[in-house]
């Protein structure tokens, strides 16, 4: 068990008398501009942002590059853009970006690179979806800073849904490039999907000037090891990292537990696959989320940093219905639903591409033998977990994780018939109505409305269930300050010691 390994770690530690003042980061600040940083990673990793599948890719490019707009708990706030303005009907978006900016190359950043990258997004397997919506022959630079994005239909949330899911610039709109040529307030020196990536401050940022002089980020798929790594003094910084872990390194001097509050959270939920029996059958779902107990599984994996889920997305986010009664467990009714439908055993795929992730399956297993049910769990590597989405598929039960977005950012995320990462394969037609309605809706209480219905009858009928909620728990060295976080990965351009 996790809690076993890193516990054993920290004592092995203490009984060799090894400090845990990180050696490389210079215990006595004189070292403090650098910043060695640990996090989850896939295998085969590259840099090209629209095709990553982890954290790690994108905290570089994160760091590296600066995007029209970023994330700020939980709203959208403008970064290269100076405005983004819509016609009346939102068919029409006008993208207005600061003077002045140059990449790290000294070249000037324009338009016409906003336009390319865009054009790179819209063909990219992961943001493709979101881009649709662009048309992508009638993108235009109109001068240096003007860039005119026509749409293919009305998008009143083209902000909060499309750049809001990415729009990084980088030079020509070359995302693909080995080393992308970008603008952030770090240049990246090296990269080795093994060895990880240096980034050094850039010194000509247009914005404020960063406080580190170097970052390290490597790839550490198992989230007790990196715990060890900054107990033992090898990581200054360790992204992600299970509560039993934060138990841990509270108790050791010079380390300290960082989170950041609902805003900055994941949704921790079992994809219900209504692509295969039993839960081609919604009465099955619904009996799913009256077998689960969902205070005990965020007591248990959650613990102090967990909030009660309800088979929502975007909980404590703008958008969301709070006002939908909190699902609550229900066994002599699941037990007689299942009985009916003949299910005496499911079968879970389950990768800790979060911590908690298998300790949750494991528990939802305790919990399905209550009402005779047997669960199996397929345990898959997390740096492999994307590799084989037919796999996914085909699985009953998925064990999942994903970052708290707002609502209208969930829908084309998680939902769609062309999405492949829309795993729980629920679609109805009345529900894509509903969609294409609020998108279309440029009033805001007009397109709350609809919003509304949208989750209630994701809430009766969808796919997903949403048990929890759990903050985005990391570790540092004591002193470190100034981490934002942007669509989930921790952004060092205002991060220092104090």
């Amino acid at each position: 068990m996790l809690r076993a390994a890193v516990v054993a770690a920290v004592a092995a530690l203490v009984l060799s008398g090894c400090s845990a003042t990180p050696g490389g980061g210079g215990g006595d600040g004189s070292e403090a501009a650098l910043l060695r940083v640990v996090m989850l990673g896939s295998e085969n990793e590259t840099l090209d942002y629209g095709s990553a599948q982890s954290y790690f890719p994108w905290t570089v490019i994160g760091n590296a590059c600066d995007s029209l707009v970023v994330t700020r708990d939980g709203a959208i706030v403008d970064s290269l853009a100076e405005t983004i303005v819509p016609n009346a009907d939102a068919t029409e978006w006008i993208v207005t970006i600061r003077d002045g900016v140059t990449f790290h190359n000294g070249t000037a950043l324009t338009a016409e690179d906003v336009v390319a990258s865009i054009r790179y997004f819209a063909a990219s397997p992961g943001f493709g979806t979101y881009y649709s919506v662009v048309d992508l022959d009638g993108l235009t630079a109109v001068d240096a800073r003007t860039v005119r994005v026509p749409l293919t239909a009305p998008r009143a949330d083209f902000v909060d849904t499309v750049l809001g899911s990415a729009s990084v610039v980088f030079e020509a709109g070359e995302g693909t490039a080995e080393m992308p040529s970008c603008s952030g307030p770090f240049r990246l020196e090296s990269f080795d999907q093994d060895t990880g990536a240096v980034l050094l401050r850039h010194e000509g940022y247009w914005g404020e000037r960063a406080l580190l002089e170097r970052l390290e980020i490597r790839r550490v798929a198992d989230p007790a090891a990196r715990v060890n790594a900054l107990v033992s003094g090898e990581a200054d910084y360790a992204f992600d990292i299970p509560s039993t872990g934060a138990a841990t390194v509270g108790g050791v001097e010079g380390l300290q537990v960082m989170t950041g509050g609902v805003a900055n959270s994941g949704a921790m939920y079992f994809v219900l696959n209504t692509r295969v029996a039993p839960f081609d059958d919604p009465a099955v779902r619904r009996a799913l989320t009256q077998v689960v107990n969902r205070e005990q599984l965020v007591s248990v994996v959650l613990g102090e940093y967990g909030q009660l889920g309800n088979d929502l997305f975007g909980k404590g986010l703008e958008g969301y219905d709070g006002s939908i009664a909190q699902r609550t467990q229900d066994l002599d009714a699941a037990r007689a639903t299942l009985a009916a439908a003949g299910v005496t055993a499911l079968d879970a795929t389950v990768a800790e591409l979060t911590p908690g992730l298998r300790d949750a399956t494991e528990l939802l297993g305790q919990q399905l033998a209550e009402v005779g049910v047997q669960l199996t769990i397929d345990e898959i590597d997390p740096s492999s977990f994307f590799t084989d989405l037919d796999r996914l598929y085909s699985s009953q039960i998925i064990s999942m994780y994903g970052l708290n977005r707002p609502v209208v950012v969930t829908l084309p995320q998680l939902f769609g018939a062309e999405n492949p990462y829309a795993f729980s394969g629920w679609n109805p037609p009345q529900f894509t109505t509903l969609v294409e309605q609020m998108q279309q809706t440029v009033d805001d209480s007009a397109r709350q409305a609809v919003l509304d219905q949208i989750q209630q009858l994701q809430w009766e009928q969808g796919g997903y269930l949403v048990w929890g909620y759990r903050e985005q728990i990391s570790a540092a060295r004591a002193g470190l300050a100034g981490v934002r976080a942007n669509v989930g990965y921790p952004v060092f351009a205002q991060a220092g010691f104090r």
